[in-house]
């Protein structure tokens, strides 16, 4: 069953590029891996959530914001991760709370005062002394804990 993904793994990209479209889930995946990342937009409304997955890990920058609002979290995460920072505030409202903790990741500042601890407790992992104290007082203590060691540590080594 796989015979004719193996056969795109070999081929030339140009020719890899005419099954962006086979049905065959299994080609789609192989013609990912195969084509030229400028390549990959029509990819990126693929049916299948796990083609647009790796879409979203291989394309170049300027094809992210395309992703922005797929329908499978995994992937918003993945471009999360990724995208310029300049879209992050773009996330602040993602139902998905793994979504918007990858988010916050890389700009806590959108991030402090969301709903979920899972969240909150990624800005108190990575955010600036300012973004800590402001976590300080959070109604989880755990929470609140990490802020303070973390911004002692901070202050350590300043």
């Amino acid at each position: 069953p796989g015979v004719r993904a193996m056969a795109v793994m070999r081929l030339p990209r140009p020719y890899a590029e005419r099954a962006i479209t086979d049905p065959d889930l299994r080609v789609r995946i192989a013609v990912v891996n195969r084509v030229a990342p400028k390549y990959l937009m029509p990819l990126t409304e693929d049916p299948d959530d796990y083609v647009r997955q790796v879409v979203a890990r291989r394309a170049p920058d300027g094809l992210l914001p395309a992703m922005l609002h797929d329908p499978d979290p995994e992937v918003r995460r993945i471009v999360a991760g990724r995208v310029a920072t300049a879209f992050l505030d773009r996330f602040r409202t993602d139902p998905d709370p793994l979504v918007r903790r990858e988010a916050a990741c890389r700009r806590p500042a959108l991030f402090v005062a969301d709903a979920d601890v899972r969240v909150r407790h990624a800005v108190a992992e990575a955010g600036s002394p300012d973004e800590l104290r402001a976590l300080i007082d959070d109604p989880e203590d755990f929470i609140g804990e990490t802020a303070r060691m973390r911004l002692a540590a901070l202050m350590e080594g300043a």
